[in-house]
């Protein structure tokens, strides 16, 4: 799986991800969001009952990380092209 280290290394890049927010709805709401990201709470991710849309490599993101960390490692083993923002939002 790939990292990107922070937010600050991705924003000219956004366009080329999936961004996937695995962040409870509400959260995103409370402490904002990367527009145009896509919110499938880490459960459905991890459950696989999250609709994982195809077409580009997929960013996963969360505030501080380690949901999209978790998130990230299960959609690799899973075969996905997936990159994890480390740190999250936040970092």
């Amino acid at each position: 799986m790939k990292e990107v280290p922070s937010s600050k290394d991705l924003e000219h890049k956004l366009d080329n991800y999936i961004v996937i927010d695995v962040r409870e709805p509400h959260e995103r709401v409370e402490t904002g969001f990367v527009p145009n990201s896509i919110n499938l709470p880490l459960q459905t991710v991890l459950d696989g009952s999250a609709p994982i849309p195809l077409g580009k490599p997929l960013l996963m993101v969360c505030h501080s990380g380690r949901r999209s960390m978790r998130a990230a490692e299960n959609l690799v083993h899973r075969g996905y092209d997936v990159t994890n923002l480390a740190g999250g939002t936040m970092g």
